[in-house]
């Protein structure tokens, strides 16, 4: 099955594409020309499906033929122009902690920075080529009813560059934002008894979230933010209606004997 489809790479919109298509059975197998291919194979929804960010050098080393993989499938995507690859894999052993959900949120960090800077320097280009057409019609003595076609020209692409650079942040600042930018912490959250994986969509004022597996009725999840445990925890069990006893919550620094104060 192939379909015509259009997203960012990674993006929650893709993902949420893919998670739709990997319900009814399909799994992902190529992306081409905004073409995106799938196979039909039940096995797929027994899986879970994880986009990760790589450098295509560190994958050229890579053994791709891996005996008893716990993947049902993995699909490299490099990106255009860049040194990046997005990696669509289908996990089969979903409670391994081990092949769960590496961190890649420093390369889509570095990639998504890498694709504002082409953003820049398009705008940059098409700033001195309008200009130099208005100049040339200028010169030629050209009406003015002529002039201002570059002038049109250059603004409507601004537009379009700025609104795709305003996406592009409000993707950084909610999915992958580096710890340096703004002091975050990553906490590695669990949520107990809820009988189905609980919705945190009204807690992303809190950081960016990362859903990682379910066992045993709990819900594994990764934070980064820069809020105190102490009010995370209790927005967590106010918004979701969980007792605290419920919700376990802890980062790097609960493992050592020190304490940090914002």
């Amino acid at each position: 099955m192939q379909k015509l489809k259009f997203h960012f790479k990674g993006s929650p919109s893709e993902i949420r594409y893919l998670e739709a298509q990997q319900k009814e059975g399909y799994m992902l197998t190529n992306i081409k020309n905004g073409i995106y291919t799938f196979e039909k194979n039940p096995a797929v929804k027994d899986t879970q499906l994880q986009v990760t960010f790589a450098k295509t050098e560190d994958l050229k080393e890579a053994d791709t033929h891996q005996e008893n993989s716990p993947f049902l499938s993995v699909f490299a995507k490099q990106l255009n122009y860049s040194k990046y690859t997005v990696l669509y894999s289908y996990l089969e052993e979903k409670d391994n902690p081990l092949y769960n959900l590496a961190d890649t949120k420093v390369a889509e960090h570095e990639y998504l920075s890498f694709f504002k800077r082409i953003i820049f320097s398009l705008a940059v280009l098409t700033m001195l080529i309008c200009v130099a057409l208005w100049a040339y019609f200028t010169a030629l003595g050209k009406p003015s009813s002529t002039l201002v076609i570059p002038i049109e020209i250059m603004i409507g692409i601004f537009v379009v560059l700025l609104i795709i650079n305003i996406l592009i942040n409000r993707r950084i600042r909610k999915h992958c934002p580096k710890p340096e930018d703004e002091l975050y912490l990553s906490y590695s959250v669990s949520i107990k008894g809820t009988g189905q994986k609980p919705d945190v969509s009204h807690l992303k004022y809190l950081g960016a979230w990362r859903y990682q597996t379910e066992k045993d009725d709990k819900y594994y999840y990764n934070l980064f933010s820069k809020e105190p445990k102490e009010v995370i925890l209790e927005d967590i069990s106010k918004k979701l209606n969980i007792p605290e006893k419920d919700i376990y919550i802890y980062s790097q620094f609960d493992l050592f004997p020190v304490y940090m104060h914002f």
